[in-house]
């Protein structure tokens, strides 16, 4: 055998091995594009209603941004009556999520709001989305614990010391 015939078999493996890897690659990608990865946590799951009053007007983002601070305050208001009605009855165990649509609706308007209102009212709702994902890790994944339910409680406390300070000036806002 001479040297050429060992190079043209070594030649001819390396070309049959990468015609056999471009072939399984492009069968595991045609796969994967017809029936993609199935998420971890895709199944549907039953949500029920936690909230027994619905706010009294929802609107579009759009809406809300050519409307005039009159008109978005008693919205607001009616959120955060609700979210420190929630807040208070934190201490009976129960992990209720809060409702945070107006204000992530509405990020224009909210920097109208006097400086001090805005202040409080963002560090309530940043507060406000950390209890909603302790809610989420214990109602929907199961993870339910001690200290979960006294980082939610300290929060929800946060929460409605922050309400009881800006309430009164929003009710004078949407007047």
């Amino acid at each position: 055998m001479d040297w050429w015939q060992g190079a043209l078999i070594s030649l001819a493996c390396v070309v049959g091995g990468l015609l056999v890897g471009y072939l399984l690659s492009y069968l595991i990608v045609t796969r994967i594009f017809k029936e993609p990865f199935k998420k971890p946590f895709s199944r549907k799951r039953e949500t029920t209603a936690v909230v027994e009053e619905p706010l009294s007007r929802k609107r579009e983002m759009t809406a809300m941004v050519k409307e005039p601070l009159e008109s978005f305050a008693p919205d607001l208001v009616a959120e955060v009556k609700n979210n420190c009605r929630i807040a208070t009855e934190a201490q009976t165990g129960k992990l209720r999520p809060f409702q945070t649509y107006v204000w992530d609706a509405s990020k224009n308007e909210v920097n109208k709001l006097p400086m001090n209102v805005r202040e409080d009212l963002t560090q309530a709702y940043i507060d406000m989305h950390l209890a909603n994902r302790i809610v989420w890790l214990s109602i929907e994944l199961g993870r339910r614990s001690q200290n979960l339910d006294e980082n939610y409680i300290k929060l929800c406390t946060s929460i409605a010391a922050r309400f009881d300070r800006v309430t009164p000036l929003l009710e004078r806002l949407g007047d």
